[in-house]
């Protein structure tokens, strides 16, 4: 089940960035996704880090920031290429690949929280 939520290290990264939307799960100093319920300690400790859901983080990005994104297989490559753009704009701003689906999600989720760094003062 921990497959279904992104990983720590990118979990920390939305924190930083603001994300605070509610969750199943968090992580605490790197630890597997728990279920305890102590949201408000979260917002407190920077040991906890609350665990979205790949489409919560996704979700996140498109409604805060208006990034999209799709992810499609290669047909001459082996792997996966995920295209990042902003609602509405047809035009690709960024790229990410990855051998599978997963590395190319990854990859994608990376590159959206370098995006929004960048974007903040």
């Amino acid at each position: 089940m921990t497959k279904e939520f992104i990983p720590y290290e990118q979990a920390l990264e939305l924190k930083e960035l603001g994300f605070d939307e509610e969750c199943l799960k968090w992580y605490y100093n790197g630890g597997e996704p728990t279920g305890d319920h102590i949201f408000l300690i979260y917002k407190k400790d920077s040991c906890f880090a609350l665990a979205p859901l790949w489409q919560q983080a996704f979700r996140w990005f498109r409604e805060k920031h208006d990034y999209e994104y799709r992810i499609r297989k290669l047909i001459e490559e082996d792997g996966y290429m995920a295209s990042i753009g902003w609602a509405g704009v047809e035009d690709i701003c960024e790229q990410a690949e990855g051998k599978t689906y997963e590395e190319a999600e990854l990859a994608c989720l990376n590159k959206l929280i370098e995006m929004v760094k960048n974007q903040k003062p």
